[in-house]
């Protein structure tokens, strides 16, 4: 059943002139687009408009999607999605995702390609691409994408959206400067469909980048790469909110 939203119907946000890359002219179609979309999310979920702080940028247009548990007690009730399609994990910012920013910032990105996987509501993505990165953002969850979608709708020039179930989906002939997950370690027995994933798209040269919250499950992780023939680095990021540091995992085939 359709719910109505206060903010059913938004204006698109301005899209935003990136490092040489000029914001494109507003086209009717791409208005269009946009209503599409949020109807679309709007049908699904309880919608409010508001702002968050990303990268550089203090007020950044966003969605945020209330009480996602429902949507997955609607979904199992009425059969609508799977539980992994329904499961709101997706729906709230993890830290990590602020860490791995920071670190790509240090690293500079302009004019790199980069796939981010698990994306969620595609923040880390979004901010890679404010620093002129040219990204996909992808994850095996359509709910996901939707909402990643709508967030990246400034930066539409330098973003796109695909589906990427690890293990499973290819993008054929595409190779990236970097692949980069935040929060997406917590399960080991993704693992390895992970790592094919990577391996699969990842450019001669390249590097992947995890970045997790010290979950337990990550303690295993540089030891398990190393077993797959990769070399891993570890980055500390402090990012002083009274909370635990955040851990990047630099990864590089040696082969």
């Amino acid at each position: 059943m359709a719910r109505t939203n206060r903010f059913e119907f938004p204006l698109p946000p301005p899209s935003i002139a990136v490092c040489g890359h000029p914001a494109p002219c507003e086209k009717p179609a791409d208005r269009r687009q946009w209503f599409r979309l949020w109807l679309r999310m709007s049908q699904r979920f309880e919608l409010r408009r508001t702002t968050v702080e990303l990268g550089e940028v203090q007020s950044f247009p966003w969605t945020q999607v209330l009480r996602p548990d429902q949507v997955l007690e609607r979904s199992v009730e009425s059969h609508e999605l799977s539980v992994a399609e329904a499961d709101p994990f997706w729906a709230s910012l993890w830290r990590a995702y602020q860490g791995l920013v920071l670190h790509l910032q240090s690293l500079g990105v302009q004019g790199k390609r980069i796939l981010e996987v698990g994306c969620g509501q595609g923040a880390m993505g979004i901010a890679a691409a404010m620093m002129g990165a040219e990204v996909t953002l992808s994850d095996s969850v359509g709910n996901a994408l939707l909402v990643a979608q709508i967030h990246a709708w400034p930066l539409r020039h330098l973003t796109r959206v695909r589906r990427l179930r690890w293990g499973v989906d290819r993008l054929p002939g595409e190779r990236f400067d970097m692949i980069a997950g935040s929060d997406v370690l917590y399960e080991p027995l993704a693992w390895d469909a992970l790592l094919n994933t990577a391996q699969e798209h990842l450019a001669p040269g390249g590097l992947v980048l995890f970045s997790e919250p010290l979950r337990y499950t990550g303690e295993k992780f540089a030891g398990w790469m190393a077993t797959k023939g990769w070399n891993v680095e570890m980055v500390w990021i402090d990012l002083k909110d009274q909370n635990p540091l955040i851990r990047i995992f630099v990864c590089q085939p040696r082969f």
